[in-house]
């Protein structure tokens, strides 16, 4: 028996809808498709049931219910996506290239997809488990190296993390009510919370030091706060921050990019997200241009088709047609 979940924007796996012989097949299908694999369950009756959403900018949210079993992660290394994970019910170890890490429902679990490393989580009882993978392009630019990006686990007892992990949990709780117009703000929350997580734990660009990291972090955020301001430049950025306009044009340099590019394709990223957005379905393409900084359509548009490969127009048209015909159930 087979069952076809791949490019798939929505569907739901129940081993209860087959039988008990048919279970385990579909069960690793299932769970393939989120790069999972289960090697060993503890029941004599596996038991589990899936729901899969994928939102407009490709995130991949799935909500994993079970008996007993071991999941072993299986990322294909090719594909340049960050995932976490939180454990919402049930007792769990972890395990990361063979060493046992502290990890408990309060915790969130993190990584790339990098073939390299080898990720257990052991669950001794039935359990409820929520996972995101998220595509790198969705970070833009600040995100440079996500292969850099080791497993580890988020501290959530206060601050950042503990405000993710609350909202983590209540995605879970309503995934199935979430529909692509909702997804739009649960994108951007996501993004933000979990970039500023990630910024206060692990070295994530292409700096010599954590402290450089953070910096970098932090420009990036005085950007995104003044990214709609059409007269945003090198000296007001360098004034924002207190440092020289020399050493942040130098971390961009150590990024790979030159800070004006950034700013210009930031601000083409987020007319990108509007124009899918079915909420601004009413404003005009000179509106969402004027918005985000941009002072000249002509300019914007030039611009955004270079980077792009099509008008803004045709890329509003294509995006309104995938929300109407890029769902399928199982």
């Amino acid at each position: 028996m087979t069952l076809t979940l791949e490019n798939a924007f929505e569907w739901k796996v129940s081993t209860r809808n087959y039988t008990m012989e048919q279970s385990e097949q579909i069960w690793q299908t299932a769970m393939g498709n989120l790069y999972l694999t289960v090697n060993h369950h503890y029941s004599t009756t596996l038991d589990g049931e899936i729901l899969f959403k994928k939102s407009p900018a490709g995130m991949s949210i799935a909500s994993i219910t079970g008996t007993p079993q071991t999941i072993i992660g299986t990322p294909p290394g090719q594909i340049d996506n960050l995932w976490l994970a939180i454990v919402l019910q049930g007792d769990t170890s972890l395990h990361i290239n063979n060493k046992n890490v502290q990890f408990d429902n309060n915790c969130i679990l993190y990584g790339s997809c990098n073939a390299s490393h080898h990720i257990i989580l052991n669950m001794t009882s039935q359990f409820r488990l929520l996972t995101i993978g998220m595509p790198v392009n969705i970070f833009y630019k600040r995100l440079i190296n996500p292969h850099s990006v080791p497993p580890g686990v988020l501290n959530t007892a206060n601050g950042i993390g503990h405000i993710l992990h609350s909202m983590l949990a209540s995605v879970d709780r309503k995934l199935l009510q979430l529909n692509s117009r909702d997804f739009h703000a649960i994108d951007i929350s996501l993004i933000e919370f979990f970039l500023s997580s990630l910024a206060e734990n692990v070295n994530l660009k292409n700096f010599t030091n954590h402290a450089e990291t953070q910096l970098f972090q932090r420009i990036c955020d005085s950007i995104e706060a003044q990214i709609t301001n059409a007269d945003l430049n090198l000296h007001t950025v360098s004034c924002i921050n207190q440092v020289s306009t020399r050493y942040i044009q130098k971390l961009f340099t150590s990024a790979g990019m030159k800070f004006n590019q950034y700013i210009r394709e930031r601000r083409i990223e987020l007319c990108k997200r509007d124009l899918a957005n079915p909420h601004y379905a009413n404003l005009s393409i000179s509106e969402i241009c004027y918005k985000w900084g941009f002072s000249d359509l002509a300019y914007f548009s030039r611009v955004f088709s270079q980077h792009v490969g099509i008008s803004p127009r045709a890329y509003r048209e294509m995006l309104k047609k995938n929300i109407n015909t890029h769902i399928s159930h199982v």
